[in-house]
């Protein structure tokens, strides 16, 4: 069971990082400023996420659903 838990850890991570770049991709394509918020200001991603919802609402629930397996993952590892 440790192994099937590191494996969903693994894919709830890769999706979290997939939807974190696709954010900050929307972010850039909105204005240089909202990218560089994004990365240096901690509730920037949150405003912007708001603001932008149209833009930001796909990688938003792909993260949503990347923290399920990870979460799934993290109880089966113990």
């Amino acid at each position: 069971m440790e192994t099937i838990g590191s494996a969903l850890i693994l894919i709830g991570f890769i999706g979290s990082v997939i939807a974190s770049i696709w954010l900050l991709i929307e972010a850039f394509g909105q204005g240089i400023l909202w990218g560089l918020g994004i990365i240096f200001l901690p509730f920037v991603a949150f405003i912007f996420l708001i603001v932008h919802w149209d833009n930001a609402k796909r990688p938003f629930f792909l993260q949503l659903m990347s923290a399920l397996p990870a979460i799934l993952g993290v109880m089966l590892a113990g």
